[in-house]
């Protein structure tokens, strides 16, 4: 193989596999006052969805917030739930296939989705660990540069019954109520 081809199948990997969000430091089943402790964690509450949102690039979530752990949480909280960011596309003319397995579960709209997007139902009461919307998130979502998102990423997710069932509530105290 000559060093441009080698140059091209480089750089296409890394326009593959760049911007997809790392999410190997959690495994989905830490404790909660293991998530709060993560420095990227701004908000930790449980509460129900009222309202999902679906787009292109991932949901828009509505809370009724029942119970605070950490941050300013108002009783009804819009949450973002990217699903994986867009990846540029391949060059056309490029030989290269694009991966089958591991990292990309499907594709619509031209979006490749990361495998760990597990969706939200409504009216489910949920565990949320969040995080202040990057400015990748915020152009995936076209959302301007000076409101205050939060984005929940694989890691900050799971059923309430199913983290109290595991003890991930333990240790985190009672909570408050929102603001």
């Amino acid at each position: 193989m000559n060093m441009g081809l080698r140059l091209t199948v480089l750089a296409s990997l890394i326009l593959i596999y760049a911007p997809i969000p790392a999410v190997a430091s959690c495994t989905g089943h830490e404790s909660l006052s293991r998530s709060i402790g993560r420095e990227n964690v701004v908000a930790a509450f449980s509460g129900t969805v009222v309202g999902v949102q679906s787009t292109a690039v991932g949901d828009i979530l509505t809370f009724r917030v029942d119970t605070v752990w950490k941050g300013e949480v108002s009783r009804t909280m819009l949450i973002y739930h990217p699903n994986g960011l867009p990846v540029p596309p391949l060059p056309s003319r490029s030989s290269i296939p694009p991966p089958t397995t591991g990292i990309v579960r499907g594709q619509s709209s031209g979006v490749r989705v990361a495998s760990e997007f597990l969706p939200f139902y409504e009216t489910r009461r949920y565990v949320v660990v969040a995080h202040r919307m990057t400015d990748y998130e915020r152009a995936a979502f076209q959302l301007d540069r000076d409101g205050d998102y939060l984005a929940v990423d694989p890691c900050g997710r799971r059923s309430f019954d199913e983290a109290n069932a595991r003890g991930h509530l333990d240790g985190v105290g009672p909570g408050r109520a929102p603001q």
